[in-house]
């Protein structure tokens, strides 16, 4: 981020470029949503949504998010499971998978590729799981247009499909929203939220209560104002003081905190000992605190951050000190050759403190110790699921059989009606004299 923002692109200079910007570079190429770009409701006893969608090769990412704010998946039975199921056209399976969609967990982003030189088709099936609805969601498929990204896909990075020429591309564009970010002294996290993938952006807006779809969706710059500048739920707004934010005056889109503020007021929240730091800036005025927000490599904005960093670290760590086992598992990780070699990266790109490196590591494994715990659950939940799908078989096979029992003894009666019977008077014969035996027994069956 720092040799990024710092020494390469030049905050203060909005130079046209032209490199496209991922806006430019990814294609939307299917979406569930209503007409008024809105998330589809699903409904108790609704039919399950059942979708086909042919593709070429190339790289693709699935997001789908829901609005749900009512605890599901783990914590209850309310949730919208996401069946993925990616052949080729020889009907090898490239993915394969069943998620939740809930309210502890709305988002959802999944990347996978169709090898050059064949074709491939999506099925996408939504099913509820409520007992109370409804439960809205909205779904896109993402196809990047750039050849590079298709073919070197493995190559490492958040999201796979978005291409390095479009993150610089979307950084160094020109817009309104970027000078009115620079403006109000916002222009680093706007940078930074601009060259996201649509996808991580939506997820930082599910912590902040902001939900992206609609017309502008996929416009990282017009995301990225949303994100910071959003009246009551932005960066700037969850950043006020409560006298800040009872003046009208704040309420306006860049009127609220700048990027030292919002750094500083984080920070001293996070880590409670911070608070030492306001007497430290006791003696710097508030227009040179707005000036180091926008002003590129500025020494007092680096070191804010880089405590910042500090201060998530110390509050990380102290969460698991109790935990000799996830500690013995950092140590060795620490000192593996591939974490060697992140170092060195991280060191070249300005960042060269250890307790920020070593927070990297332990939070990608506290990460990674997650993943595998959802992995569990997601087996269990592929189990239930199964089951649940064998029941309904058996369930509508039961009906089956039953009603056609039903419809043989109904049968058997009338024939047994028609039948002489000992004592009474014997049916009259039928006279069918045009009509042949096998007419006639087929009639009867009838």
């Amino acid at each position: 981020k720092q040799s990024i923002l710092h020494n390469e692109y030049n905050m203060t200079q909005h130079n046209n470029t032209t490199i496209s910007p991922v806006s430019e570079e990814i294609d939307q190429v299917w979406v569930m949503e209503t007409k008024k770009h809105k998330p589809v409701s699903f409904h108790v006893g609704g039919k399950l949504r059942e979708y086909e969608v042919e593709l070429i090769p190339g790289a693709y990412l699935f997001f789908a998010h829901t609005t749900a704010i009512i605890p599901g998946g783990d914590k209850g039975y309310r949730y919208v499971s996401v069946d993925l199921n990616v052949k080729s056209q020889s009907n090898e399976i490239i993915l394969h998978d069943v998620y939740k969609l809930h309210a502890g967990d709305k988002t959802l982003a999944i990347e996978f590729k169709v090898n050059h030189g064949q074709n491939a088709t999506a099925f996408i099936r939504f099913r509820m799981n409520a007992p109370i609805g409804p439960i809205k969601v909205i779904a896109k498929l993402f196809r990047n247009n750039n050849p590079h990204v298709s073919n070197d896909f493995e190559a490492e990075s958040l999201f796979k499909s978005l291409s390095t020429e479009a993150v610089i591309g979307e950084m160094k564009r020109e817009s309104q929203l970027r000078t009115q970010a620079y403006d109000s002294g916002m222009i680093r996290p706007f940078v930074l939220i601009a060259s996201m993938h649509p996808a991580a952006r939506q997820q930082m807006a599910d912590i902040l209560g902001i939900a992206l779809y609609g017309e502008e969706f996929n416009d990282g710059h017009a995301e990225a104002w949303t994100l910071i500048a959003k009246n009551r739920k932005g960066m700037q707004a969850s950043a006020m003081h409560s006298w800040e934010s009872i003046n009208p005056v704040h309420w306006k889109e860049g009127k609220g905190s700048h990027w030292f503020q919002c750094v500083y007021r984080v920070m001293t929240e996070v880590y409670k000992k911070e608070m030492k730091l306001s007497e430290e800036l006791k003696n710097v005025h508030s227009g040179d605190m707005k000036e180091a927000s926008v002003r590129s490599a500025d020494p007092k904005m680096e070191e804010l951050e880089l405590r910042l960093l500090h201060s998530v670290s110390k509050t990380f760590f102290k969460g698991l000190k109790d935990d000799n086992n996830y500690h013995l598992k950092l140590d060795q990780m620490m000192a593996a050759p591939e974490t060697l070699v992140l170092k060195e990266r991280m060191s070249k790109s300005g960042i060269d403190d250890h307790e920020v490196f070593r927070f990297t590591i332990g939070f990608c494994l506290y990460l990674l110790g997650q993943r595998i715990e959802e992995d569990q659950d997601k087996i269990k939940f592929q189990e239930k699921e199964m089951e649940r799908e064998e029941k309904e078989l058996s369930d509508r096979r039961e009906r089956e059989a039953k009603a056609n029992e039903s419809s043989n003894l109904e049968y058997l009666g009338d024939s047994r009606k028609n039948c002489p019977i000992e004592g009474k008077e014997k049916p009259k014969r039928m006279n069918h004299p045009t009509s042949s035996i096998s007419e006639i027994l087929e009639r009867t069956v009838r």
